[in-house]
C-alpha cells in the first residue's frame, strides 16, 4: 500500500489516480474536508 499525504492537492489529485490505474493500493491522507477523495483511493 502507498499512502499518499495531501491527496487532494495539486500532485496529489493527479497522482493518486495514476498510482491506481498502475494496480497499486492507495490511500489518500488530507487535512482538508474536501467531499471527494481522489478515484481509486482509500480516505484516511
Amino acid at each position: 500500500m502507498i499512502v499518499v499525504a495531501g491527496a487532494t492537492g495539486n500532485i496529489g489529485r493527479t497522482l493518486v489516480p495514476l498510482l491506481a490505474a498502475a494496480g497499486e493500493d492507495v490511500a489518500a491522507v488530507s487535512r482538508g474536508l474536501r467531499p471527494a477523495e481522489p478515484a481509486g483511493a482509500e480516505p484516511v
